[in-house]
């Protein structure tokens, strides 16, 4: 028994839904057959793609099973699945992975959970199918390897940590713009596949080099392959009619990029002024439309190495067929399967090889080292493959191989030339020559650029931003002229008067974001747009943080204060915040150099922007701006923490719904403008200003508009009220529990008017009492003395300790008074039904329930007194 090898399984999974016979146990296939009338039969067919890869795996593992130098003590099996479930009639006409529900969903948890034997997966799949079953396994710690998966998405490391391919992917839009560059060309269009993610991604990646080695993007069009009608064929020509675009890239799978070359040909974008490239192949009817179409791969295998005539070899034995290269390509098929399997394979052998003993080789075979089985352990094997000598993978997973430029003449791709694995030089081979549609070996011009416009401020926008502009200097100038005019009003006095001419100085700044807009374009305007938005920001946080501090000390505080030192103090801690500010700013502007450039917002339009070289993202920031950025930061998310210490301090002194509307408001305006700052086009400043201009209105009216209204009511009433206070006297009530204290006010309507007296009455409990308040400032019981005070038609209830003194007027709120016992629980709020939710709670313990009672009474009597 000891003699007998150890047993692993790879998985191989792919299309075998594509063969009538199949048999499946859930996703597990399990009488696929390789016999000389499969091969036959599957050779025309689009099965082929899976039959023959199935096969070079085959070979791979015989080789590895044969060689005892390779996994010694160890043989290698292989089991099927199906990530497109079973047989069924259309199959092979409308299955082509753009659904990955059975792959993920099915098939990869079967993998894990059903089979423990599979220790890695080999994946011959489409692009959108593999994304869920690489995400799946990755999280399983199974190593998985395509051989046909080409979608960029799939080289995030942090997604698909256990994900590596065979395929080059990521950067093969470098390799184009290198190759354009090199004919001279300056302008492409880019035609991709919409619901297909490899060639969605591609695209993606396409475009962004084409960006960077600034060579223009006329048209970017994605189109879906069942959206390929007439309709949408006249819109594409018309669309690549329109900017003259010669060069041409495809992006999507084969079919698709097939049915859309031979269809546009067929309106007149075929000829000897076109060139078309594409990153996969295409096969037409009419082979003679091929010529000169551009094919970019990874190079086709080496046929003259032992190791290609050893996999020749086993591959025609065990298809019972006698395909060449001319019959099936090798190259973008069957070879990087083989190389995908037969580089796991030594990446076992490399990792037993570091725990000599067949311990190593036991706990492999039962997933005890799957940890250790990440992409970056396949790297640097050191063993030849067929498609690359030595085979490698590169930082992202995908395949570390120079991209092959082959040109079609007729039906068959001609390999002209290589690119470099870094993607920067193109070199044609001894042999090879550009052959471009009609066997010219001179690469057709890019054609002639339509005239561009370039974008300006029309006069209409300018008229519009001037009238927001003009607009909020009248509103922020009025708000201003009415705090100073009552700032001795009590309601006007509690915002703290100085505080909020301070916000309404940040107000101008902040629409003087407006007007830079109608300044000529300049480095001098970008510079201003950030001075004045982040000025804004912190002459408008800075005041509202400071005054809500400067009025928690005073509500908070437990001795003696001075007013007047304490209010320069905090003074003093505003303007050090905004002279802060100031300062990060002037260093900013030091150390940023603005630049004004030129940028398309399409193939004939142009604009002007300022960017800063080296920032293009928010990730390559310097130091200055991430120091002031994140300064600025701070203030506004420091309403947080004040709101929160701030939430016992009373009405009118306390500024929490004020705050916290404000920091939604400037949190708001700076997602906005940033994200404004980063994209381009016409109709941002419009967006951006008017943005600007209804947060500052906004923030202005929330500190403005209540007390305004307040300081109306007021004078409403007194007029109403003919400003005199009708001749009545108000007399306190005796009770054996209370004393009574009288004293005398005289209030003066006018010089020529005789004074009328007003009574003042106070009642007040002998004896001290427990008393515990909440939301005003206790939470705790406290020894108290609780007086009743009346003065015309107020009333209100004190309640005095021994370092404190609070007054709640209950002539003005809803009030509820309860008794149990010895404890009355008084509620306080300015509506009947919430005030035990939101308002104020008192709860007073007398000694004896008589004391409790007739305190009952006497509040009753005096709230009713107070609203006769």
């Amino acid at each position: 028994m000891a003699g007998l090898p150890i047993n692993i399984t790879l998985a191989l999974v792919g299309n075998y839904c594509d063969f009538d016979y199949i048999q499946v146990n859930g996703s597990l296939v399990t009488n696929f057959q390789v016999s000389a009338e499969q091969s036959a039969i599957v050779s025309e067919l689009y099965s082929s793609w899976t039959y023959f890869s199935d096969v070079a795996i085959q070979a791979a593992v015989g080789i590895v099973n044969d060689d005892p130098s390779i996994l010694p003590g160890i043989h290698v099996n292989l089991k099927r699945f199906t990530d497109c479930g079973g047989w069924y009639p259309s199959v092979l006409d409308t299955y082509s992975g753009a659904s990955g529900g059975f792959a993920a969903a099915v098939m990869a948890n079967e993998i894990v959970e059903e089979h423990p034997d599979v220790i890695g997966v080999i994946g011959n799949q489409f692009s959108t199918t593999t994304i869920g079953p690489a995400e799946v396994l990755s999280l399983a710690q199974i190593p998985y390897c395509s051989g046909s998966a080409g979608t960029p998405q799939l080289s995030s490391r942090a997604n698909f940590p256990y994900f590596w391919r065979t395929m080059t992917s990521l950067g093969a839009g470098e390799h184009m713009a290198t190759l354009l560059k090199a004919w001279n060309v300056a302008r492409v269009a880019i035609v991709y596949q919409t619901d297909d993610n490899f060639g969605s991604e591609s695209a993606k990646d396409i475009r962004g080099s084409m960006m960077q080695n600034h060579i223009k993007v006329l048209e970017n069009i994605g189109i879906k392959k069942s959206g390929l009608d007439n309709m949408t064929i006249d819109y594409l020509t018309t669309l690549l009619h329109r900017v003259d675009a010669r060069y041409v890239i495809l992006s999507g799978q084969e079919d698709f990029q097939s049915t859309v070359y031979e269809t546009l040909a067929e309106h007149g974008l075929v000829g000897p002024k076109y060139v078309w490239m594409s990153l996969l192949p295409i096969e037409l009817k009419n082979s003679t439309l091929q010529q000169g179409f551009v094919l970019i791969q990874q190079p086709n295998p080496d046929s003259s190495t032992a190791l290609y005539r050893e996999f020749l070899r086993r591959y025609t034995d065990i298809s019972q067929s006698n395909l060449t290269m001319s019959e099936f390509d090798l190259g973008a098929n069957v070879a990087p399967l083989f190389d995908c399997a037969i580089m796991m394979l030594h990446g076992f052998e490399k990792l037993l090889k570091s725990m000599p003993g067949r311990d190593g080789a036991r706990q492999l075979a039962d997933r005890k080292l799957q940890s250790q089985m990440g992409f970056e352990f396949f790297k640097g094997l050191g063993f030849d493959g067929l498609t690359q000598q030595p085979v490698d993978i590169n930082s992202y997973g995908d395949f570390a191989a120079p991209f092959e430029v082959l040109f079609y003449n007729g039906s068959d791709p001609q390999a002209a030339g290589r690119m470099s694995i870094d993607g920067k030089s193109f070199s044609l081979y001894p042999s090879g020559q550009l052959l471009f549609f009609g066997g010219s070996s001179t690469p057709p011009s890019d054609g002639a650029p339509p005239p561009i416009t370039h974008y300006t401020v029309t006069s209409e926008v300018r008229a519009y931003l001037f009238s927001l502009f003009f607009a909020g200097v009248i509103i922020c100038a009025a708000s201003a002229a009415f705090i100073s005019s009552f700032r001795k009003n009590f309601e006007i006095k509690s915002m703290e008067v100085d505080y909020a001419l301070v916000i309404h100085m940040g107000a101008i700044t902040g629409y003087a974001c407006i007007a830079i807009e109608l300044l000529p374009d300049s480095i001098t305007r970008c510079h201003l747009r950030t001075w004045f938005f982040v000025l804004y920001l912190a002459m408008t946080t800075s005041p509202l943080l400071v005054k809500n501090l400067y009025v928690w000390r005073i509500f908070t505080a437990m001795e003696v204060l001075e007013i007047r030192k304490l209010s320069r103090k905090y003074h003093l801690l505003n303007i050090t915040v905004i002279v802060s500010d100031i300062l990060l700013l002037a260093m900013w502007s030091f150390t940023t150099p603005f630049q004004i450039q030129i940028v398309y917002l399409s193939p004939t339009r142009t604009m002007d922007t300022c960017i800063i070289p080296g920032q293009s993202s928010i990730l390559k920031l310097n130091s200055p701006s991430v120091v002031l950025a994140v300064f600025n930061i701070i203030l506004v998310l420091a309403f947080i923490p004040v709101l929160y210490i701030t939430r016992h301090v009373q009405p009118p002194w306390s500024d929490s719904t004020t705050m916290t509307l404000s920091f939604m408001l400037l949190t708001f305006l700076w997602t906005v403008v940033s994200t404004l700052r980063w994209s381009i086009g016409e109709t941002n400043v419009v967006r951006r200003c008017f943005c600007m201009w209804m947060i500052v209105t906004g923030i202005l009216a929330i500190i403005t508009a209540p007390r305004a209204y307040s300081v109306w009511q007021e004078r409403k009433n007194r007029v109403a009220a003919n400003v005199m206070v009708p001749s009545k006297e108000k007399s306190g009530v005796l009770s054996p529990l209370m004393s009574r204290q009288k004293s005398i006010a005289c209030s003066m309507r006018s010089p020529v008017e005789t004074a009328q007296p007003l009574y003042y009455t106070q009642f007040r409990l002998p004896g001290t009492h427990n008393v515990r308040i909440k939301k005003v400032h206790w939470g705790r019981w406290m020894l108290c003395v609780v007086s009743f005070h009346v003065l015309k038609d107020r009333a209100w209830i004190s309640f005095a300790t021994q370092y404190q003194t609070s007054c709640i007027v209950i002539s003005e709120v809803q009030t509820q008074i309860s008794l149990c016992e010895c404890v009355v629980v008084v509620e306080f709020g300015r509506d009947r039904v919430i005030a035990g939710l939101f308002g104020y709670r008192a709860m007073i313990e007398f000694d004896e329930v008589a004391d409790a009672l007739t305190f009952q009474t006497e509040f009753q009597k005096h709230l009713t007194r107070c609203q006769l």
